[in-house]
């Protein structure tokens, strides 16, 4: 029984570590394609 709910604990941490890091890149996706639309406009 514990084991178990330790396995759905870590599966729970390694799910937010991942939506985290899609954040990270969604957002650093976003800010390169600012930086290039700046750009474009100068």
């Amino acid at each position: 029984m514990i084991k178990i709910i330790k396995l759905t604990c870590a599966m729970m941490v390694l799910k937010t570590d991942y939506i985290k890091t899609n954040l990270n890149i969604m957002q650093y996706n976003i800010m390169q394609m600012n930086l290039y639309l700046k750009k474009r406009w100068i």
